[in-house]
């Protein structure tokens, strides 16, 4: 499988870039080993799905997400934050929110971008919210119906990005470019944009995601 120049190969190295990009957004602390570990297992998942062999990798509102036959027939078992090493969707539920962070998030995108994948990224079932700002206050008071606190990537902002904002931003800005396919939306490697993929690195990522939704 051809991947970027700057795959992440062994942990050790992920580590270190991972605990230098992220500290806690909770308590300011770097992020721990556990996380960490977590985090590469995501990475490895991103890499996995965006295969050659692999059918890409789907991104969305989780309520979306929800709706794909991957769901509907499996439900947990293809959550890729359950199962890391087997499943298709980075997708949890109420039970299982503890398992979901950004920081995670990031690195299961940034295993898709270095994949280099042929088949991209397809954003499911997108829709004229995917265009908007939401104001926190908006959300809270549920002056906007269907959406819950994982489809926002950070509450400190004025105007948050939804998490799926946040992870098209990434994906153009490293590499891919869209493509228009009826209710989903492919982005795909540009080959004239391949060298931002291959560059992209975790520091690199989140530097560029934190500039939106001030």
């Amino acid at each position: 499988m051809s991947v970027a120049k700057n795959t992440y190969r062994t942990f050790d190295r992920f580590k270190i870039e991972f605990q230098e990009a992220w500290r806690n957004v909770r308590t300011g602390k770097v992020a721990s080993d556990v996380e960490a570990i977590r985090a590469f297992s995501y990475y490895c998942a991103g890499l996995r799905l965006g295969g050659a062999d692999s059918a890409g990798i789907s991104i969305g509102l989780i309520e979306m997400l929800k709706k794909t036959e991957a769901w509907k027939n499996k439900k947990m078992d293809a959550s890729v934050l359950k199962n890391p090493e087997s499943g298709t969707l980075f997708i949890t539920d109420k039970a299982n929110e503890s398992l979901w962070e950004i920081w995670h998030n990031d690195a299961f995108i940034l295993g898709g971008i270095h994949s280099l994948s042929r088949k991209g990224f397809t954003l499911v079932s997108a829709d004229e919210w995917e265009e908007k700002a939401i104001r926190p206050s908006d959300l809270l008071n549920k002056a906007v119906a269907g959406f819950n606190q994982l489809d926002f990537a950070d509450f400190t902002k004025e105007r948050p990005l939804r998490v799926t904002q946040r992870e098209i931003a990434g994906i153009q800005e490293f590499g891919y470019s869209k493509i228009e396919r009826g209710a989903n939306v492919v982005y795909k490697l540009d080959p004239k944009k391949q060298q931002r993929a291959e560059d992209a690195t975790f520091k690199a990522f989140r530097s560029y995601a934190d500039t939106f939704g001030e």
